[in-house]
Formats: structure tokens, sequence, C-alpha cells
């Protein structure tokens, strides 16, 4: 092992670069935990699509331009084509399905995943890492169950892109969830801890408009923790708006004009 000094590493110190804006960026893992059926996938494929083509994600978020690499494990290839076909998904995002060359994630498919990411991709999305590591020798709430995903972290440094994974979270009690914590995330909390940044997804219990979803970051190297966005989705095109920022927050684009001034 090489010792690196603490000047040394100072220098490798980047800005972060964000490829969507305020949500994922340059060299880090990024968690989108969500209760089943809740848009996760879809909120996923419009983040892919957005990047893709370098518009705005939900028509707010700025977005830098470049080329997907999407990992479904989730849902077969006829299902996902009837989704992305619905969105209109960008041309610039190629897919890669579970029983097609990628059926669960460990040392030797994440070196693969290196070699196919190469100097082509700049975004890679996983959906979901609860089907990819589940089958291995360790159950999802062992601690070892999780490793996997320093090494995805590792990987997402060494190439310098965003890897964006989805995962569960546990049922609420009582049926109804008023908001989400890190201990809501399915498995041990490693999952958690692996990752540089958590957004969660889930429906409003006292919704403002109808299908009204909170998007939430749960901890944040990079995403600003607590902010909280009032979003929309459409159940029956797959496509999701921006409606407003949480309480006392600025929008995106607000806080751009902002800083402009």
């Amino acid at each position: 092992q090489k010792l690196i000094s603490s000047k040394d590493l100072k220098i490798t110190s980047k800005k972060v670069d964000w490829i969507i804006e305020k949500i994922a960026s340059k060299g880090n893992l990024i968690l989108l935990a969500g209760e089943s059926s809740s848009g996760k996938t879809t909120l996923m494929y419009a983040m892919a699509s957005a990047i893709g083509e370098g518009s705005k994600f939900l028509n707010t978020f700025s977005t830098k331009q470049g080329k997907v690499l999407f990992i479904q494990a989730d849902e077969s290839k006829s299902n996902c084509a009837h989704k992305i076909n619905i969105i209109n998904v960008s041309d610039n995002v190629d897919f890669l399905f579970k029983n097609v060359g990628f059926n669960k994630l460990n040392t030797k498919t994440i070196q693969d995943l290196s070699s196919l990411v190469g100097a082509t991709y700049d975004v890679v999305f996983l959906d979901s890492i609860t089907t990819l590591l589940t089958g291995g020798k360790y159950s999802y709430k062992d601690a070892e169950f999780a490793l996997p995903l320093y090494e995805l972290n590792d990987l997402a440094c060494e190439k310098n892109i965003p890897i964006i994974f989805s995962s569960h979270l546990k049922k609420p009690e009582h049926n109804e969830r008023i908001r989400v914590i890190k201990h809501d995330v399915m498995g041990n909390q490693s999952i958690f801890a692996a990752a540089s940044d958590v957004w969660s997804i889930h429906k409003s219990t006292k919704p403002n408009f109808e299908d009204h979803y909170l998007l939430s970051c749960l901890k944040g190297r990079n995403c600003d923790e607590d902010s909280l966005y009032n979003i929309q989705g459409d159940q029956e095109t797959f496509r999701w708006y921006f409606h407003s920022a949480g309480n006392n927050q600025l929008s995106p684009n607000k806080e751009n004009i902002c800083r402009a001034k």
C-alpha cells in the first residue's frame, strides 16, 4: 500500500460536480429508497432520460447530458419497453436486464461492470439493489449483505460517475407513513451507510394535490440534508412533475435567481 500524505490527498479534493442539480453528483453512490409501487422506477427512468437529453429533470433540475447505462433487475424487458415507450425515454440510454448477463451484484460482476462502463457511460442506474443482492450467502439483515455496495462506491469514485440505485422501504407501522427516516430503509443499516447521498420517495398522507409524493434527502454528503420537494406522479403516463419545494425552502429556480443576484 502506498501512503498518501494529507497534503497530497487535499490536492485530489474536487468540487461537487452535479449530473442532476442538487440530486446526483459525479463520483458518488446515490440511493433512492421507496415503497413498492411508489413510482421509484419511473422516477429513475425520468432521471435517466433527462440526462440522456441534457434536459431538466422534472422540468426543474438542470442536468449534464451524458450516456446512460440502466441495469434493470426488477422489471421484465416487455414491462420496461412499455413504460419507456410511453415516457419516450431518450435514445441515449442503454438497458441491461437481470437475466441477460447481470444476475447479481458481487465482486466479479462489479469488475465486469467496470469494464462495461469504461469511458462510455457517464452515469449508471441499478433497479433494484434489493433484487441484485438477494440470492447470495447473506441475509439482507446481515451487515455483510451490503459489502458489494462499498465496492460499487469505489467504482463510482474511480470512474468519476454517479451510480444511482434503488432499494425498498420497510412497511410503515399502522399502514401510514408520515415521513421517512434512515431506519425505514429495508435491510441492514449498512445499505444506508454505503451510499454518499440517500433520497426517499413516498406518497403524502396529507396530499395538497392529486398523486402528491414527497421526495426528500435523508443523508447528504452532497445534497442538502432534509431537503424536501413536492412532486406529482401521473400513473397513466408514468411521468413526474415538480410542484413545489417544502416549507421554508426555495425552489431550485428561485434559489438560482437569488444566487445570481
